[in-house]
């Protein structure tokens, strides 16, 4: 058992439910904290966990003829400068005594607020949902665990410390390199600056963006385009996806998937370019005709902003494969394609008619 008192050399590992119960094993010894910034909880052996590292910064023991009593000290320098000033309660001289002991503990593996980020405290507290009923709770970590309001605390503090070491949904070029070499092929098109946006597209995902004949009695051709948001960390970052109907699986697949660090025309525009340009190579492939602007037509959220970048990536594409046709025509052509997603049309008037009660 864990009893804040740990002496000599040893190596144990405790389970979260022990580690919580101890509080995070706590010591009486007074300790100087550092760490806890690198490696991952998420890590499946201790040699990639989250590392932190106490040091025990001794005791003062009074010099005093026949006291010898031991007082616990403070953890700055200062601090413990401004102790020795001060006498033992007989009248005794203090002597700092120091410690070279360090005391490591390195976190690893998922705990329960990490495999469920979303769920909020009280889904915690009686078990996260899964397909076979409630899955794990809070209170089989620990005890302490069966008060909402702590599971709260709790959870705020992991959400933190998350967002403290990985830092949002920012771009680290290395593993992007990485994962371009580990993957060739799947990223399409990259753009990387103040406006970013990476397209991703598989062979499957991209032979249900070319079909050869139109189904006439279903609504279910073309290409769907809608941004997800909340998605990423980073709410300003979207996930944009360009959907098609599978008659195969009978429902409807991403054909090209792209993440974006922002909603602007030239985001979308970006997007786009990407799609017109596979949906192009891959009709080229099978030797199908290119040129009919009716293979490029797709329904996008009701957003100025896509409508814009759909408009602006047609004209780009249409003139990199060499049209002659002007920028005037190709706008017109672009914006015969678009379609407005019904769904978003009733949700934005639902908002005016809100708006407009208000007032």
């Amino acid at each position: 058992d864990w009893d804040g008192w740990p002496d000599g050399t040893f190596e144990r590992f405790f389970t979260h439910e022990e580690y919580v119960a101890t509080k995070k094993l706590a010591v009486h010894w007074t300790c100087r904290t550092s760490g806890g910034t690198h490696g991952s909880r998420d890590a499946e052996t201790w040699e990639g966990g989250r590392r932190s590292i106490r040091y025990c910064k001794g005791v003062l023991v009074c010099r005093g003829e026949g006291c010898g009593r031991t007082v616990r000290s403070q953890v700055l320098d200062d601090r413990i400068e401004s102790q020795l000033g001060n006498t033992c309660e007989c009248g005794g001289r203090l002597e700092h005594v120091p410690c070279s002991a360090t005391h490591t503990i390195t976190i690893f593996k998922h705990g329960l607020a990490e495999q469920n980020p979303r769920s909020g405290p009280l889904q915690l507290l009686v078990g996260v949902p899964t397909l076979h009923g409630p899955g794990p709770k809070a209170p089989d970590i620990s005890s302490v665990l069966l008060n909402k309001d702590r599971i709260s605390h709790e959870l705020q503090k992991v959400r933190a410390e998350a967002k403290s070491a990985k830092g949002g949904d920012s771009l680290n070029f290395e593993e992007f390199a990485a994962f371009d070499a580990d993957n060739p092929g799947l990223v399409v098109h990259s753009v990387v600056g103040k406006v970013t946006v990476i397209s991703i597209q598989q062979p499957l995902m991209l032979s249900e963006l070319v079909k050869e004949t139109a189904v006439t009695d279903e609504p279910v051709n073309g290409v769907v385009s809608h941004a997800a948001h909340g998605f990423w960390r980073q709410r300003n970052c979207l996930l944009m996806i360009s959907s098609a109907y599978s008659r195969t699986l009978r429902c409807w697949l991403p054909g090209i998937l792209s993440y974006t660090n922002g909603a602007t025309a030239e985001h979308f525009q970006h997007h786009f370019y990407a799609l017109f340009k596979s949906i192009a190579q891959e009709r080229a492939r099978r030797g199908w005709d290119t040129s009919s602007d009716e293979h490029f037509g797709t329904v996008v959220d009701f957003s100025e902003a896509e409508r814009n970048g759909f408009i602006a990536a047609f004209i780009q594409f249409r003139q990199s494969e060499g049209s002659t046709r002007t920028a005037d025509d190709l706008k017109a052509a672009a914006e015969g394609l678009l379609k407005g997603c019904k769904q978003h049309f009733r949700s934005g008037i639902t908002r005016l008619t809100w708006i407009g009660g208000v007032i």
